[in-house]
C-alpha cells in the first residue's frame, strides 16, 4: 500500500501535507515535500483520497464518498460496489456512467431517508472487456475487440506469441478518435477454439491472476514431497490417532481433518487438524506474497484456480490419507450441552487414516452399509452426536437459519455442462461445518480476550431501513409480522430466528428466506471484532481453511506468534495492526470478486447449456420484478428472464406491490408466485436465458434485445 495513503487510513481525521510527511521521515526536504504533493494528486485523481477547502487530505472511506466499480441494472439504475455492501445509485443519478465504469460516488438519502448516492465523478471509464481477438489480414496481425463492434483498435505494440485467432490481453496507451484507441498486447489469453476460452476470458474480466511468478513457482518446487525429522521434534505426535478428512469426491486440496474423544466426566474433546500453511509460507517469501495478492482460490464450475502453487496445495499442504503431515492443532472441550469449556492451540504432526467424502458418509448416516468405512461407523455415528450437541448450542443462542440454495452444475471430461442438479447438504457436510465454525470461534475467542491483532470474520447488525423494506415486502404478500419483529430497535439474532421460524408454514418459505439474505449486511473481514450477527457469535474468524484463503494463513501466523512461539514486539504489533487492516479489506474484496466470477461463469455455462434446451418446460417461482418483465428461478435452480412483450394481452407493472395486473386491474402475477415456463431461447455470449409463460409466448420475436 502507497505510504501516505496508509498514513491517512489509520488517521482519525484530515491531516495536512506536512502532518502526513511528519510521519513519514524524521527529517525532509522540500524536494519530498514536492513528491509527496505528487502522489497525492495521484491519489485524489484515483479516487482513494479526496482533499478538503482547507487543502487538508482524507481518505476516502473516512468520508461520505466512495469509489468503486458500478454495476448497472436491466432497470437502469447502477449499484456501486463496496465491501460493505452494494450502493445503490438511481438511473438519473448516474452523470454518464456506464456499466463497468469505476466511479467516486457520494452518499446520500432518498425522500424515505433510505440510503443512496449520486455519482460524482467517473475515475475511469469501461470501454470494454479490454479483450481482443488477433486475425490475420493484408500480411500483418490485427486486432478487433470482443464484444463491442464499436470500437476501432490499432496495434501499437505487441512482444508476445500471437497466431490468427489468438485472444489476447490489452491497454489503451492513446485514445485517437472518439472509438478509435492504440493498444499494446499485454497478455494471451488462449484461442478462440480452445474448449475452455470462454472460462478464461471471464476469468480474464475480472482480472484474477491464473500463472503464478516464476519466483513463487521456484519456491514451491523447492518444498519437499515428505516431512523432515527437523520438522518433528517441537511438535506433538498425533499419529497414532484416529483421524480422518471428509471432503466432495473430487477434492484434491484437503485443508483440515478431525479426531474426537471422550473424557471420564462425559465431555467431549473435538481436535481440528488444520493444513500447517504458515510453515511452508512466511512473511518475505514469493509464495506469501503470491497467496496475500490473489486473496483465495477461486472454484469456478470447470476448474479451480488454487491460491497456491499444487505443489502445496496438493501436495505437501494437503492431508492425505496415510502421508504424514505438519498440522495446527485446535482442540476444543464441549460439555454434554454443547457449551465450550475451552480450547487449547499446538503444532502437530499427523497421519490421516482414511479419505471419506460426503455421499459416503452420508450413506452411513443413512444407515447403508459402505465398503471401507465398517470400521468407522462407531466413529462417524459419534463425531454426528457431538455436531448435533454444537449446532443445537448454536440455535439455543439465536443462530439464523439461512437457506443456500446452490446449483452443481454436471460437467463432461471437456468442460461441457451436460446437467443440473440441487446441491444439498447433508449430515456429513453439516458435521464438517460444525466442527469448522467451533473451531474458527476457539481461535477468535483466544484472540479477542489476549486483545492481540488479529482477522475477525464480521456479520453486522442489519440495517433498520433494509428490515423496514423486508417487513413491507411481506406485507405485499399478505403476511402480517406485526408483533413478530421491532425493527426500530436494536435487532438481535433471536429476533430474526423468530421471524423466520413464523415463515416456514408458507410454501414460498425459500424464496422468503432468500430475500431476508438479501436485506442483511454481507459478512466480511475486519481488524476489529464486531461479532458474527448470522451465527449469532460473540467473536469469530476464518482459519481453517489455509490452502484457500490468505486471512486463514495469517491468523495461523499470528496465533503462533502470540501462543506457540511468543515471538512479538511492540514494532510488530504495530507494524502488523497496519497490514491486518490493510487485508482484511483486501481479501472481503478479493472474496466478492471471487464469487462474482464464480457466478458469471455459472451463468454462462447454463446458457449454453440451455441452448440445447430451447422448448424445454419447467416449474419456476417469480424472484424479483422490473417494469419490462420479471425474472424467474426453475426448480432446478435456472435463473431467466420473462419479458411482458411475450404476453398475449398487456399487462400492467405495479412497482408497490410488486405485481403485474391487466385491462381490468386484475393481478395476474406477483412476486414469489408459482409459474410454468418454457425456454424460448438463450445466450452463451450474453449469458442469458429467456422464458415464457407456458401458452404465452407468440410475439417473442425481439425478445433479446426488449429485456
Amino acid at each position: 500500500m502507497n505510504q501516505a495513503l496508509s498514513i491517512l487510513k489509520n488517521s482519525t481525521s484530515s491531516m495536512d501535507i506536512l502532518s502526513i510527511i511528519k510521519e513519514m521521515k524524521n527529517s525532509y526536504t522540500a524536494e519530498d515535500i514536492k513528491i509527496l504533493k505528487e502522489e497525492l494528486d495521484k491519489l485524489i485523481k484515483e479516487g482513494d483520497v479526496i482533499q478538503r477547502k482547507d487543502g487538508a487530505y482524507l481518505n476516502i472511506e473516512k468520508s461520505n464518498a466512495r469509489k468503486g466499480k458500478i454495476q448497472i441494472t436491466q432497470s437502469g439504475a447502477g449499484f456501486v460496489l463496496l465491501k460493505e455492501g452494494d450502493l445503490f445509485i438511481p438511473g438519473k443519478s448516474l452523470a454518464g456512467a456506464t456499466d463497468g465504469d469505476t466511479v467516486l460516488a457520494v452518499i446520500t438519502q432518498d425522500k424515505k431517508g433510505r440510503k443512496e448516492g449520486f455519482v460524482k465523478k467517473i475515475i475511469k471509464k469501461n470501454i470494454g472487456s479490454s479483450q481482443a481477438e488477433i486475425y490475420f489480414d493484408n500480411n500483418t496481425f490485427k486486432a478487433k475487440a470482443v464484444g463491442n463492434n464499436n470500437v476501432e483498435l490499432i496495434i501499437n505494440k505487441n512482444d508476445l506469441y500471437v497466431v490468427d485467432g489468438s485472444i489476447v490481453k490489452y491497454e489503451v496507451v492513446e485514445k485517437v478518435d472518439k472509438n478509435k484507441y492504440k493498444i499494446n498486447i499485454v497478455d494471451v489469453i488462449g484461442h478462440k477454439n480452445s474448449p475452455d476460452i470462454d472460462t478464461l476470458m471471464i476469468t480474464d474480466e475480472f482480472e484474477v491472476k491464473v500463472s503464478f511468478s516464476d519466483e513463487a513457482l521456484a519456491e514451491a518446487r523447492s518444498m519437499p514431497k515428505d516431512i523432515k525429522g527437523e520438522d518433528i521434534s517441537k511438535r506433538v505426535d498425533l499419529r497414532n490417532e484416529i483421524e480422518i478428512t471428509i471432503d466432495g469426491k473430487d477434492t484434491k486440496d484437503i485443508d483440515d481433518a478431525i479426531r474426537i474423544k471422550q473424557l471420564e466426566n462425559g465431555d467431549f474433546v473435538i481436535g481440528v487438524d488444520l493444513a500447517d500453511v504458515s510453515h511452508y509460507v512466511s512473511p518475505g517469501t514469493a509464495l506469501w506474497e503470491e497467496a496475500m495478492s490473489r486473496g483465495n482460490s477461486h472454484y469456478l464450475a470447470d476448474r479451480v484456480i488454487p491460491m497456491l502453487p499444487v505443489e502445496l496445495s496438493n501436495g505437501i499442504c494437503s492431508l492425505n490419507e496415510n502421508e504424514d503431515r505438519l498440522a495446527f492443532s485446535i482442540e476444543t472441550q464441549i460439555d454434554s450441552s454443547g457449551s465450550t469449556v475451552g480450547s487449547k492451540f499446538f503444532l502437530s504432526i499427523i497421519n490421516t487414516n482414511k479419505k471419506m467424502n460426503y455421499d459416503d458418509v452420508n450413506r452411513v448416516f443413512n444407515h447403508e452399509k459402505v465398503s471401507g468405512y465398517e470400521e468407522y461407523e462407531s466413529l462417524l455415528f459419534s463425531m454426528l452426536n457431538v455436531s448435533s450437541l454444537i449446532k443445537k448450542k448454536r440455535t439455543e443462542r439465536g443462530e439464523i437459519e439461512i437457506i443456500s440454495q446452490e446449483a452443481k452444475l454436471i460437467m463432461n471430461e471437456s468442460g461441457k455442462m451436460i446437467g443440473i442438479e440441487k446441491r444439498n447438504d447433508g449430515l456429513a457436510e453439516n458435521l464438517i461445518e460444525n466442527f469448522m465454525i467451533l473451531a474458527n470461534e476457539s481461535a477468535a475467542t483466544c484472540m479477542r480476550d489476549a486483545s492481540f491483532p488479529f482477522g475477525y470474520r464480521v456479520h453486522e447488525l442489519p440495517n433498520a431501513e433494509s428490515l423496514k423494506d423486508y417487513v413491507t415486502f411481506l406485507s405485499v404478500l399478505g403476511i402480517s409480522t406485526v408483533g413478530k419483529l421491532n425493527y426500530s430497535g436494536e435487532v438481535k439474532p433471536k429476533d430474526i430466528q423468530s421471524l423466520l421460524n413464523n415463515l416456514k408454514v408458507n410454501d414460498n418459505y425459500e424464496m422468503l428466506n432468500k430475500r431476508l439474505l438479501r436485506s442483511m449486511a454481507k459478512a466480511r473481514y475486519c481488524e476489529q471484532n464486531l461479532g458474527h450477527f448470522g451465527l449469532a457469535s460473540e467473536c469469530y474468524c476464518h482459519i481453517t481453511a489455509a490452502i484457500r484463503r490468505a486471512i486463514d494463513i495469517i491468523n495461523q501466523y499470528l496465533i503462533k506468534k502470540l501462543i506457540i512461539e511468543e515471538d512479538f514486539n511492540s514494532d510488530f504489533i504495530k507494524n502488523i495492526n497496519k497490514f491486518i487492516s490493510y487485508i482484511c479489506d483486501y481479501t472481503s474484496s478479493t472474496e466478492r470478486t471471487a464469487d462474482a466470477l464464480e457466478r458469471e461463469v455459472e451463468k454462462m455455462k447454463v446458457s449454453e447449456y440451455m441452448q440445447g434446451n430451447i422448448g424445454k418446460q419447467y416449474n419456476a417461482y417469480i424472484d424479483s420484478t422490473l417494469s419490462r418483465g420479471f425474472f424467474v428461478i426453475t426448480d432446478e435452480l435456472i435463473n431467466g428472464f420473462v419479458s411482458l412483450d411475450t404476453f398475449k394481452e398487456k399487462l400492467t407493472y405495479d412497482e408497490e406491490f410488486l405485481s403485474y395486473t391487466n385491462k381490468n386491474k386484475k393481478v395476474i402475477y406477483r412476486v414469489g408466485d408459482k409459474v410454468k415456463v418454457e425456454c424460448i431461447s438463450a445466450s452463451k455470449e450474453e449469458r442469458r436465458v429467456d422464458f415464457c409463460i407456458l401458452g404465452e409466448g407468440e410475439t417473442n420475436g425481439n425478445i433479446q434485445q426488449k429485456s
